[in-house]
């Protein structure tokens, strides 16, 4: 597609990287970790009934959430927020975050300051993330839409919460990891 991630530098640079910037960073390393497991998740969604991963990175302004969020991203790809990278703002509709993710799969992914999303309710669109797909819809002449299907690590940052923009539904937390 029109992601980019193909490998840049060498290996040797990047684990020297890790080992200099994020090792001895446990929030870090911790968001290094979980942005790789979007590799064993899209590998057993084949074999399991896997859900994705949302994981939502809160904090103040200038806390160090966006790097964070680029430092998970990076292990895969260009965490850049051009339209190419991997990483995109969360001023977009619901539809366009689906959209996004249409056929990607063992990549991590990020969306960046949740403040800029000027949805009312996330709770649908979190239900859709877990499960990696789109909703089943008809278009304009009632013929089928075809369902986006998609395996990913969403990683996702704000100075809120992402479950203090949705409904009280239990299941929303095992969804989510804030």
């Amino acid at each position: 597609g029109d992601l980019d991630i193909k490998p840049r530098g060498s290996f040797k640079d990047w684990k020297n990287d890790v080992e200099n910037l994020i090792l001895g960073n446990a929030p870090i390393e911790t968001v290094v970790v979980i942005a790789l497991s979007a590799v064993l998740i899209g590998y057993y969604r084949g074999v399991k009934d896997v859900t994705n991963a949302v994981v939502h990175i809160g904090g103040d302004s200038t806390s160090g959430k966006s790097s964070a969020l680029e430092a998970g991203i990076a292990t895969t790809g260009n965490p850049s927020l051009q339209a190419e990278g991997l990483c995109k703002s969360w001023a977009a509709t619901d539809n366009a975050v689906i959209d996004s993710l249409d056929s990607l799969f063992g990549v991590p992914v990020g969306r960046d300051e949740l403040s800029l999303n000027e949805s009312k309710n996330l709770s649908q669109l979190i239900y859709q993330l877990s499960m990696g797909r789109s909703r089943e819809r008809l278009g304009k002449n009632c013929e089928s839409v075809a369902t986006k299907f998609f395996t990913t690590v969403l990683l996702s940052t704000g100075e809120t919460g992402i479950l203090s923009r949705c409904s009280g539904n239990t299941g929303l937390n095992i969804r989510v990891i804030e």
